[in-house]
């Protein structure tokens, strides 16, 4: 006895999906027996007449009533503070060094300044 519900058969080099009668009866009673249980169950409700029913909500009313609670939210979380780094600070002007005179022999001139460029030029 052979209770197999599919089998392949092969025809030359092909293969084909071939349902027995047991898998054909499985089918049938795994869809259509659910589908004729839910049209007679809509069938014998739709014949009954609609009940009565209370639909009004009531409540009890309240002896204490609680104060609604207040959720503070959390401050947001505060960062880490940075370390502010030593700046080195650059003179403004540079000189040029004053040579000694008395070995040239030279006539002294005006001592001349140099600006820097960029923000520290006046």
């Amino acid at each position: 006895m052979n209770l197999d519900l599919y089998f392949y058969e092969q025809i030359g080099s092909r293969y084909y999906l071939r349902i027995t009668r047991l898998g054909l009866a499985a089918i049938m009673l795994l869809t259509v027996v659910p589908i004729m249980g839910i049209l007679f169950l809509l069938a014998v409700n739709t014949n009954s007449p609609a009940k009565n029913t209370n639909v009004t909500i009531t409540t009890l009313p309240a002896s204490d009533p609680l104060p609604p609670t207040v959720i503070h939210q959390a401050p947001p979380p505060s960062f880490p503070k940075m370390r502010k780094r030593a700046v080195a600070s650059l003179p403004q002007t540079i000189t040029k060094p004053i040579t000694n005179q008395s070995i040239t022999n030279e006539q002294p001139s005006p001592q001349a300044t140099q600006s820097l460029p960029g923000k520290f030029s006046n």
